[in-house]
């Protein structure tokens, strides 16, 4: 008999996996994060995800279906979803990479948190009223750091006026995120501020 030749065809199914936010834990992100792993075979070219109440997808709060995915392992929550204070939602995501959808990842939880971080104006320490001239000096700003028990503290937003305050910081502003601080500074200058 004649030898008839064999071909092995392999094909990898594609797997994604959560990432952030931290499964089980609050955050006030809406962006939803995972790891895809073709497993040899092509890059994610779509994604679909689901968020919901249910840790068995009963209902949904909000859904991507098909979604443009090329190097994408990210999806903000679209906001026209309402997230609720305290609510544990549950989340899973899955992967396409022009062949084959990935199964669907594990399920993951987070909880929302819409109450903003505790800080007032008791928080300041320097300045806490109209301060002498500071106009042959540089002039620290400091604070005792705000508290947020619920998802931690990402940052500050900093704003400062030229007196009288205007409904735009027309000096500067500035957003501080990553490790928070608790003090700022401000050059020599004649003129009057507000912050």
């Amino acid at each position: 008999g004649s030898n008839v030749p064999t071909l092995n065809i392999t094909y990898s199914v594609p797997t994604v996996a959560p990432t952030s936010p931290t499964n089980g834990g609050w955050t006030n992100n809406r962006l939803l994060s995972w790891t895809y792993n073709g497993n040899g075979g092509p890059g994610q070219t779509l994604f679909s995800a689901d968020v919901s109440t249910s840790s068995t997808f009963a209902s949904f709060v909000s859904q991507a279906v098909n979604q443009p995915g090329s190097g994408i392992t990210g999806w903000n929550v679209w906001s026209t979803a309402t997230l609720v204070d305290g609510t544990t939602y549950y989340w899973r995501v899955k992967g396409y990479d022009g062949h084959t959808w990935s199964p669907w990842s594990a399920t993951w939880s987070f909880k929302w948190d819409a109450t903003r971080p505790a800080f007032s104006p008791s928080n300041f320490i320097r300045p806490t009223a109209s301060e002498p001239d500071v106009s042959t000096s540089s002039f620290p700003f400091s604070w005792t750091a705000a508290t947020d028990p619920r998802s931690g503290l990402a940052g500050y937003n900093y704003q400062l006026w030229e007196a009288p305050i205007s409904s735009t910081p027309n000096v500067c502003s500035a957003n501080w995120e990553g490790t928070p601080r608790t003090s700022a500074w401000l050059a020599a200058s004649a003129t009057s501020y507000a912050a």
